[in-house]
């Protein structure tokens, strides 16, 4: 069976697709372990699958390095900033195995493969099906049933084991796997990677999935500017790519679009740097990203769109914000977040768009607006459909967007006060009382508009409190 680039796409668009889940992630027991990397190594290790046609590989790196392919060959000396360029083939010798051949029983309806590392309650698919029938090629299982060297399987978590018809063979992956690594030559350190690189090999395009499926490293002599995982100018795309351990990443000081369209990225094991100072678009689209650690980012000035269109991302710890001065579009489209803990903001300026079109949205803390412009708030809440209420937000500036707490059908309070600009809450939730006290909060101003409309309390409220502050009542 072969799995040729329409099979990966098909392979992909089901990652993605199934991206919004409560299931915590696991990495694959049939992945091949990675070698330990601690923080003193000067070392990259990345998993790569090898499917039968089409693996090409590149990197560059700075310093004089050595690179094993881990598919038998010999390993490469390189010399500083030289680009790699590498084609691994699926029928290398010593990857034969590593797509975990099965065998299928079908009078006891039990898979073999010595010592497999599954638990019941995993997922499991199967491809290379040969003679057996009755399992479908790709479809996710539940194991059930587990012993060290065999399992049965289900449709359902705890459901009924699938009874299949003749014996037969298949594999626990569609791909084989090789661990790549780079290392420094005597003498030399590893100062710089960029796995941001497109293989020379002719007609090859733009843009197309490498196949790294977890990678590790530490380099405790990076340069500021030394590790490109991605880039805002994609040279390729690391579609495959589930886990990432940035151990040591020495004077690295800018994390921006690192795993930018990582889409199936789901775990991030640590990201240990102190001197990181922009973290703007680190995760815009990582689609299936549902947590992140509680990196060190007390020095970090810029988190714009850090989780931008991260789908699946649910919460997020606690950061060190103290010296973040922009959080523009910081959750933009985060579907599935519902909440967010209390940052600093005390030096953040700038705050739009942070939590549009996250529809699960429905709490947000009272962030302090000490030093934000008040036309830096356009968007913040839009199509924040579920969004309980609005904190209390000292919006002390005078200017405001014009309409940052509309259109929020489940608002059902606002404790913002002091906005001495046009501004509207049309189209929420709000009663009578909740309106009047919207009101006894507003300063007084010359000719501003307020707008209520399409609230149930709107008929029923008490214009009189804000038009005696000089505020026309929509």
């Amino acid at each position: 069976m072969s799995f040729g680039s329409n099979s990966r796409r098909g392979l992909a668009s089901k990652v993605i697709t199934g991206k919004v889940t409560t299931a915590p992630w696991k990495r694959n027991p049939s992945w091949s372990a990675l070698p330990s990397v601690i923080s003193t190594d000067e070392k990259f290790v990345g998993l790569y699958a090898v499917w039968p046609d089409s693996n090409y590989v590149a990197l560059t790196a700075a310093g004089n390095y050595n690179i094993d392919f881990g598919d038998g060959s010999a390993s490469q000396n390189i010399a500083t900033g030289v680009q790699v360029n590498y084609q691994i083939l699926y029928s290398a010798a010593s990857l034969v195995g590593t797509e975990k051949p099965v065998t299928f029983t079908a009078a006891t309806s039990l898979v073999t493969i010595n010592s497999h590392g599954y638990v019941n309650g995993d997922k499991v698919q199967f491809w290379n099906i040969v003679t057996t029938t009755g399992i479908n090629s790709a479809q996710t299982y539940y194991v059930v049933n587990v012993t060290t060297n065999t399992f049965q399987f289900s449709t359902s978590v705890n459901g009924a084991v699938i009874a299949f018809t003749n014996n037969g063979t298949g594999s626990l992956l569609p791909y084989r796997q090789a661990i790549i690594t780079v290392t420094p030559q005597s003498g030399q350190q590893l100062t710089a990677l960029n796995l941001n690189i497109k293989n020379t090999a002719t007609g090859l395009q733009t843009g197309y999935s490498t196949g790294w499926l977890d990678i590790a490293l530490s380099m405790p002599n990076c340069s500021a500017s030394g590790l490109v995982i991605n880039a805002s100018v994609q040279n390729v795309k690391h579609g495959y790519l589930q886990q990432a351990s940035i151990v040591n990443a020495g004077g690295l000081t800018t994390a921006t679009y690192m795993f930018f369209n990582c889409y199936a990225l789901q775990s991030i094991v640590q990201f240990n740097n102190t001197l990181i100072t922009d973290m703007s678009y680190m995760f815009q689209s990582c689609y299936a990203l549902q947590t992140v650690p509680l990196f060190n980012t007390a020095a970090v000035t810029a988190m714009n769109s850090m989780f931008q269109s991260c789908y699946a991302l649910q919460t997020v710890p606690l950061f060190n914000t103290a010296a973040v001065t922009t959080m523009l579009s910081m959750f933009f489209y985060c579907y599935a977040l519902q909440t967010v803990p209390l940052f600093n903001t005390a030096a953040v300026t700038n705050m739009s768009s942070m939590f549009s079109n996250c529809y699960e949205l429905q709490i947000v803390p009272a962030f302090s607006f000490a030093a934000i412009l008040g036309t830096n708030l356009v968007n913040m809440f839009q199509n924040c459909y579920s969004l309980q209420a609005i904190p209390a937000f000292n919006c002390s500036p005078t200017a405001i967007s014009l309409f940052p707490f509309s259109t929020l059908p489940s608002v059902s309070a606002s404790y913002v006060t002091n906005v001495q600009i046009t501004h509207s809450y049309g189209s929420d939730k709000l009663s009578a009382a909740a309106i009047n006290n919207i009101f006894t909060n507003l300063p007084t101003v010359t000719g501003k508009t307020i707008t209520i409309l399409g609230n149930p309390g709107g008929g029923t409220c008490t214009p009189s409190i804000a038009t005696a502050k000089g505020w026309t009542v929509a």
